[in-house]
């Protein structure tokens, strides 16, 4: 008997070419599914992904927000603000920080890295915040000293104004020991220029209550200039101006009234010569009344008292 060995439908050729569309001896049925389950595989990927991505974006926010508020609170709160400030403030971000992660990684390592990414950001921020909020707190401390010395300083040249080129002098060598310890040199600028303007109004105010004349003069001559703005210079000066108007005035007001009362002495006098009576000796002559009345005032009187003394006679 002869036997005839089976001969396949398909060339081997086709066979071997690499896009013959599915593997040899695979069937449609089978090639399809493996499709499926790539493309499956590949958007549960995404899907995935897009989790992971929401986690760490939520986690992240709640974080920021955490962070922001704890470093407001540490920033008003005084006994917060004290030596090693910031170095415990960055250290305790950072074990809040590793704790997030490390609870994140049970769910999701990819959430946990991405969160450790944002996470850098917010370090940054907060860095900046604490070094701004010891800084601020440094400041602090030294402007409520300075501010002691400056109120006490104001006092004295309210009553001594020859003493404000002493006191500022003290107040700069206050500022200067004060702010060698980090403190930024723009602030100090900003606290000296601020501190000399309130010094010099004070001199001003003294020395308008002894003389407003003199601090006409003393500004028109460039007195503070270094301290005091042109403007604010030209407000004391019309400051000074309506105190030397006003001082002229009452000294007018009063000559006035010390004339008019003379006056009326010299006319009793006047009364009294004319019932025969004398006045003491120098009271009433002519030295005393022109020493004490205006010329034309003074001629009036002198000749009503010699009619005075006719009719006494």
């Amino acid at each position: 008997m002869k036997l005839t060995l089976y001969q396949p439908q398909v060339s081997a050729s086709v066979l071997s070419q690499p896009g013959g569309g599915r593997r040899p001896f695979e069937s449609p049925v089978a090639a399809g599914l493996g499709r499926l389950g790539s493309a499956v595989d590949a958007l549960e990927k995404r899907r995935q992904t897009g989790r992971d991505a929401a986690l760490a974006a939520d986690a992240l926010a709640r974080f920021r927000k955490d962070e922001t508020a704890a470093l407001r609170r540490q920033a008003k709160d005084p006994e917060a603000l004290g030596d090693g400030f910031a170095e415990r403030a960055l250290r305790d971000f950072e074990i809040r920080r590793d704790k997030t992660i490390a609870a994140l990684k049970e769910q999701s390592q990819a959430a946990a890295d991405r969160f450790a990414e944002g996470a850098a950001a917010v370090a940054e921020t907060v860095r900046a915040g604490v070094l701004a909020a010891e800084a601020s707190a440094a400041g602090g401390a030294i402007a409520g000293q300075v501010s002691a010395a400056l109120g006490a300083g104001m006092e004295t040249l309210r009553e001594d104004p020859d003493q404000y080129a002493a006191i500022l002098g003290e107040l700069d060598g206050t500022i200067d020991v004060l702010a060698g310890d980090g403190f930024p040199a723009e602030a100090a600028d900003r606290l000296r220029r601020q501190s000399g303007a309130k010094l010099a109004a004070a001199a001003i105010e003294g020395m308008i209550a002894e003389d407003p004349a003199a601090v006409l003069a003393a500004l028109d001559d460039g007195a503070f200039a270094e301290t005091l703005e042109p403007t604010e210079r030209e407000r004391w000066a019309g400051r000074a101006r309506r105190a030397r108007d006003r001082e002229a005035a009452a000294t007018e007001a009063g000559t006035a009234a010390s004339q008019a009362g003379l006056w009326r002495e010299f006319e009793r006098a006047a009364r009294a010569l004319r019932l025969g009576e004398q006045p003491a000796a120098g009271d009433f002559d002519d030295e005393a009344i022109r020493a004490a009345l205006p010329a034309d005032q003074a001629d009036k009187m002198i000749l009503l008292r010699d009619r005075a003394e006719a009719e006494g006679a």
